[in-house]
């Protein structure tokens, strides 16, 4: 089962690392706060209705702004602490186990079972021009404990 973090990263500004484990690697998104709460960054509501008429997102109410990044090592799914080269440093938020429901290259849509997060994450990609930052995704999280057997509570090593 593929696993996930969440990391509070203070670098450049505050913000919120999501590593989804997708092979060798940990596919990244940075947002402005954690899934499940509010965020100062949202889509606009044109931009959002377009994305979800494409992209047929029914029962999607908002979506919050966040951008691609690299991805990261796998290290980071466990890591807290400085990050190299003077780049700030990471606090876990949340880890845990997720089942793909849909990946492809314009959308992620991951049932995350995790210490505080349990719920489906939605990923999609926005048709606008690369940030910056990286490339603009919309992000969308709806809670749930109702979630399928196939995501087990994830454990983690003692010591």
């Amino acid at each position: 089962m593929p696993r996930f973090a969440i990391l509070e990263h203070n670098w450049p500004t505050l913000h919120w690392d999501i590593l989804l484990e997708s092979g060798p690697a940990l596919r990244t998104w940075a947002a402005s706060a954690p899934p499940g709460h509010d965020s100062p960054a949202v889509v606009t509501v044109a931009v959002a209705e377009a994305v979800k008429e494409a992209r047929g997102l029914e029962g999607i109410d908002s979506l919050s702004l966040v951008y691609a990044l690299p991805d990261h090592r796998l290290a980071y799914l466990d890591y807290e602490g400085p990050v190299s080269n003077q780049r700030g440093r990471v606090v876990r938020f949340d880890g845990g186990a997720f089942a793909i429901r849909l990946w492809n290259d314009f959308q992620v849509v991951a049932a995350l079972r995790g210490d505080r997060l349990k719920g489906v994450l939605t990923l999609v990609r926005l048709d606008r021009p690369r940030h910056s930052r990286g490339h603009p995704w919309g992000l969308a999280w709806s809670p749930s404990d109702l979630l399928p057997s196939t995501v087990p509570t994830p454990r983690h090593p003692v010591g």
